[in-house]
């Protein structure tokens, strides 16, 4: 039995800064605050019981950023 199909992650990368770009993030707590770049966030810096949600924004902005 195969596993299910996962989604391109870089197909889901580009739908997501889409979004990303659309609501206008310019700050790193806005990937926590507007629900369009909230996944962005979760994608970039996943949950972890000894990272804050903004220490997870700073870490995904950056990449964001640095990326660019």
């Amino acid at each position: 039995m195969t596993a299910p199909h996962e989604p391109d992650r870089v197909d889901l990368l580009r739908t997501l800064l889409d979004g990303c770009f659309k609501v206008g993030v310019r700050h790193p707590a806005d990937l926590a605050s507007y629900p369009e770049a909230r996944p962005m966030l979760d994608m970039l810096s996943p949950p972890h019981p000894g990272l804050s949600e903004h220490r997870r924004a700073l870490a995904a902005h950056r990449m964001i950023l640095t990326a660019v």
